[in-house]
């Protein structure tokens, strides 16, 4: 199956926690497997928290962060917070 262009300019990060990496219910896993410009990023490895430091204080496109509930009542697995 081939990936999906996005439009011309538009590339996308997901950054994902450590504790997520790898895990089939990580549906951010998804986008680098079917969209083109797509990279995922892992939160506590060196080298991608400096990529993503470098791409957030750059002066180029917008950044959007997408992140869990912190408030879940369904019983699932704790949220993650942002200092982890």
């Amino acid at each position: 199956t081939s990936k999906r262009a996005l439009p011309k300019g538009v590339s996308v990060v997901v950054w994902t926690h450590h504790r997520e990496w790898g895990l089939t219910s990580n549906t951010g896993c998804i986008l680098p497997l079917t969209l083109r410009n797509c990279v995922m990023w892992m939160k506590g490895l060196p080298e991608h928290d400096n990529q993503l430091r470098n791409l957030v204080e750059s002066e180029n496109g917008l950044q959007v962060v997408l992140w869990p509930d912190t408030n879940k009542q369904d019983g699932s697995a704790p949220a993650i917070t942002l200092e982890e």
